[in-house]
């Protein structure tokens, strides 16, 4: 028969413990005095739990196994999708080593998803209370929010004009363009593989729109002041 090495302790092993809830306690351990040598630094035992920098525990610790975060990037690029302010800043609470308002997944950052989906006071508290950067391009294609607000701004249900000329407000940079072009040229009107600015992203005309009128309205709320 196999023999279990976890049953087995060598020297400078982990005591075996109970797990209660997702804590480990260790029975016979109650200061760092007693700190077997194998456990590393950063982690220190406090009224018999072993517990991470910041006096954090989790189940699995004592193996090395990094914690669980609570809610899913999903969930986290959903609240500002659906502009569920109040559960985006419980996610951001609760799971801030995992979910920053930066990180880019390939499609985008918290800005970005916040913008494509019309959610202003969303995108008002990203960037004056997270500090998000307005100018940060995705990954996918190097757009930033603006020229992702530029695409949408000929939806009239949602607040983009507002959003776009918010955005410019806090230091958004119209003159940046895109790593790519799109695939199709014959639908949008530019060579393929053509850096795109924040105006060639616009739709030509949208509903209750004239031909170039998205355009134009974008272009006279910027004012280029030569910086």
């Amino acid at each position: 028969m196999e023999r279990d090495p976890r049953s087995e302790q060598g020297p400078g092993s982990l005591p075996r413990s109970p797990t209660f809830r997702g804590r480990s306690v260790q029975e016979n351990v109650s200061d760092s005095s007693e700190r077997p040598s194998c456990m590393p630094n950063r982690v220190k035992i406090e009224d018999g739990v072993l517990k991470a920098l910041a006096d954090r525990t989790w189940s699995g610790i004592e193996f090395g196994e990094p914690p669980r975060c609570k809610y899913s990037f999903l969930q986290y690029i959903d609240a500002l999708r659906l502009g569920d302010l109040e559960l985006f800043k419980r996610i951001q609470e609760e799971d801030k080593d995992w979910w920053f308002s930066t990180l880019d997944r390939g499609y985008g950052a918290a800005l970005h998803f916040a913008v494509d989906h019309g959610q202003l006071h969303c995108v008002k508290y990203l960037l004056e209370e997270l500090g998000a950067e307005v100018n940060q391009r995705d990954r996918a294609r190097g757009w930033t929010p603006l020229h992702r607000c530029a695409h949408m701004a000929h939806v009239t249900e949602k607040p983009y004009l507002e959003i776009f000329e918010y955005l410019l407000q806090q230091g958004a940079d119209a003159n940046i363009v895109t790593d790519e072009g799109w695939e199709d040229p014959t639908k949008w009107g530019c060579l393929v593989g053509m850096p795109l600015s924040v105006y060639d992203v616009c739709v030509d005309k949208g509903r209750g729109w004239l031909p170039g009128e998205v355009r134009c309205e974008l272009q006279a709320g910027y004012v280029d002041d030569g910086s």
